[in-house]
């Protein structure tokens, strides 16, 4: 089925990028790398906060993504709080995935590549710390139909 163009003009309007993340002098954040070649960045228990090192580590790991587009991103953050309320730690979560989405798109990472996921507390099998966020890199599937899926030169 193809949908015909609509019969009145459409104005399009250019994407609004998302704000800033300005570093925050006593969050008491970290990064570290993945043996896969993620990052993990670690919260304090309730704060989507970063300081400046950690800012400046997103900064440059979203530059270096920027060069890969044939790859993409998936932003797994998980939030912990007192409590049996399991809202709260997702909107946590959500507000730390966001966050770092913003960083990668002012660094140059394309938003259709940013696949963010805020699943609040972790299973009680997770072994990982509880408040942190995983940037796991995927790579994009190859569509069968396309001539370098069969081997065959474009």
């Amino acid at each position: 089925m193809v949908l015909p163009p609509p019969f009145v003009p459409v104005q399009l309007h250019p994407p609004v990028p998302p704000a800033e993340v300005t570093a925050v002098a006593d969050a008491a954040s970290h990064t570290e790398s993945l043996p896969d070649g993620g990052l993990r960045v670690l919260f304090a228990s309730g704060s989507d906060a970063l300081n400046a090192d950690s800012l400046k580590t997103l900064q440059a790991y979203g530059t270096e993504l920027s060069h890969h587009p044939e790859e993409r991103i998936v932003l797994i953050a998980h939030a912990t709080l007192p409590g049996d309320d399991v809202s709260m730690p997702r909107r946590i979560a959500l507000a730390r995935a966001l966050a770092v989405r913003s960083i990668f798109i002012h660094a140059g990472v394309a938003t259709t590549r940013l696949y963010p996921r805020a699943l609040g507390r972790p299973d009680a099998g997770d072994s990982a710390p509880a408040d942190r966020l995983d940037v796991v890199i995927e790579t994009n599937p190859v569509d069968p139909s396309s001539p370098s899926a069969n081997g065959l030169p474009k």
